[in-house]
């Protein structure tokens, strides 16, 4: 099911009374675990990959990795954030969009480390592997391991 969008949003607030901010925010606000776990769960179909092949792709303890992308567990560890989407292989947008549905930072291009995951992420590169070596060769630290 796809979300109402942010324009459309605007257009009914005009219409929203000072008495009914509540029900309306109750109905169509997300909290940001249910944006991102919506987000994630819609590209997983779009790719046509199995949440357990996503979870070994980014490297992750299975039980761990399910909880996170159910939204039953959270991180502040942006690092494990960036292993899914690594390991989805999603562009540029939607890396931004994930990481703010999540509520983390997203990648910036004034930060020396976030600029060699944006050129991993336009060079389609899939595998957080091969994004540790990119960040090691540019002399950042590789994408943080769960230790869970």
């Amino acid at each position: 099911m796809r979300e109402e969008s942010t324009s459309k949003l605007m257009d009914l607030l005009k219409q929203v009374d000072v008495t009914e901010v509540e029900n309306f925010r109750k109905k169509h606000a997300l909290r940001e675990s249910e944006g991102f776990c919506s987000f994630i769960e819609e590209r997983i179909r779009e790719q046509k990959i199995l949440k357990k092949e996503l979870i070994r792709q980014a490297d992750f303890p299975e039980k761990y990795g399910y909880k996170l992308l159910s939204g039953e567990s959270h991180t502040s560890e942006r690092d494990y954030i960036l292993r899914f989407l690594f390991a989805l292989g999603l562009n540029l947008k939607d890396t931004q969009r994930a990481l703010k549905l999540y509520g983390m930072r997203e990648l910036y291009a004034k930060d020396a480390r976030d600029i060699v995951l944006i050129v991993a992420v336009n060079k389609k590169i899939h595998s957080v592997d091969q994004v540790n070596e990119l960040l090691l060769e540019n002399g950042q630290e590789p994408l943080r391991e769960s230790r869970r």
